[in-house]
Formats: structure tokens, C-alpha cells, sequence
């Protein structure tokens, strides 16, 4: 398996970023909430049921996810929208994520996703926004450009780099584990909930 990180722009390793392809592999994630942290190993109470021993070494990255609102949205943002299909081609957002200025690039591109069925997340920079309810978002990327809908109330978060100190009883988490090179599951990436939220990746 290609190296999540290898295909991710994240926390600034690259000068520019580069896209992922929709195909790319980005490992199995884990949703849930953090039961307890001795060192490097979490144990999630995952929202599917049952529990995960998440492991992470020192190359994990941490990201943050805080409370925001699709107001947040400008025309200079960078999204990744998580959405299903209404009408025809258009798409409708359950959740919106706004990437800091230095986490642009991640995600870029379409790609299907298994947060529920029929689900896709399209990361792009804004092409277009409206200013009405819903809002119209346009996302471009290379190769390709989308349209979603998103309502005033649709669940936002902004995120930014994180530190493994977040990682407390408690909170919730997104982790994203893929085989390191000895070929044992570790954690590549974690995004951790701060101040009520729930990461929407």
C-alpha cells in the first residue's frame, strides 16, 4: 500500500501541493471516541461498535478540528465537502471541512467515500460562492471541478495542525492507518475534535 502521507499535501511538506488521485488508497480510518492513551497506543470506542488499539509513532501527524459555521466559507477558502447526490449532477453537503492556509491542497480532487452510502468528499479551492441559503460552492481542482449545496446548518469544522497532547479521554477522533514500512498498522494521520467537535473525514 502507497504511503497516506504520500499522497496527501499535509502540514506544509511540500512547497507546492500536489493532487491526489481519486483512486488513491488512504488506508482505513476509524471513527470513534478516545477511551484512554498509554504512550503511543489509543484505544477508541469506535462509533460502529467495539474498540481499536490505534498505534503512532513519531512520523504521525496530528491535525485539530474546531467549531465553525458555513459563513466561514470564502471566496479565498479551501473545503473539503462531504456530500450525497440530490437532483441530476448536483450534490448536496452533510459536512464541510475549511483547511488552514497551510493545509491547503489536502484531499484535493473527487473521490467516493465510506462515511455513508453513496458519499463522496471533493476537496478543492473555491471557484464560486453564493451568498444565498443554501449556499452554491463550486470546487475546482485539477482535472476536474464539482458543485454542492450547503445549507446554513450543515455541520462545519476548521482544521488546523494538532499535537498529540489533544488526544484525552473524551475527545473524538478520525485516524487514518495504513502498514509503515515493516509492514505493521500504524497511525499515518489522527484529526481530534476540540470544543465539541467531531472531525468530518
Amino acid at each position: 500500500m502507497r504511503s497516506i502521507l504520500s499522497a496527501l499535501v499535509l502540514l506544509g511538506l511540500s512547497a507546492a501541493p500536489a493532487l491526489a488521485d481519486p483512486d488513491e488508497d488512504f488506508g482505513t480510518r476509524y471513527r470513534g471516541t478516545v477511551e484512554t492513551r498509554e504512550g503511543d497506543v489509543l484505544t477508541l470506542r469506535l462509533r460502529a461498535g467495539g474498540t481499536a488499539a490505534i498505534r503512532m509513532n513519531d512520523t504521525t501527524r496530528l491535525l485539530t478540528a474546531a467549531p465553525a459555521t458555513v459563513r466561514d466559507i470564502k471566496p479565498e477558502s479551501y473545503v473539503s465537502a462531504l456530500s450525497l447526490p440530490e437532483c441530476g449532477t448536483a450534490r448536496r453537503a452533510e459536512a464541510v471541512t475549511i483547511h488552514a492556509p497551510d493545509l491547503r491542497g489536502w484531499f484535493s480532487g473527487h473521490r467516493s467515500w465510506d462515511t455513508m452510502p453513496d458519499a463522496a468528499l471533493t476537496g478543492g479551492w473555491i471557484g464560486d460562492l453564493s451568498g444565498d441559503d443554501p449556499r452554491r460552492v463550486v470546487l475546482n481542482y485539477e482535472g476536474g471541478t464539482k458543485t454542492v449545496t450547503v445549507a446554513a446548518d450543515t455541520k462545519a469544522t476548521q482544521i488546523t495542525r494538532g499535537e498529540k497532547a489533544l488526544l484525552t479521554a473524551g475527545a473524538e477522533v478520525t485516524a487514518f492507518v495504513a502498514p509503515d514500512e515493516a509492514g505493521k498498522p500504524v497511525a499515518e494521520i489522527i484529526a481530534v475534535g476540540r470544543r465539541g467537535a467531531v472531525p468530518s473525514l
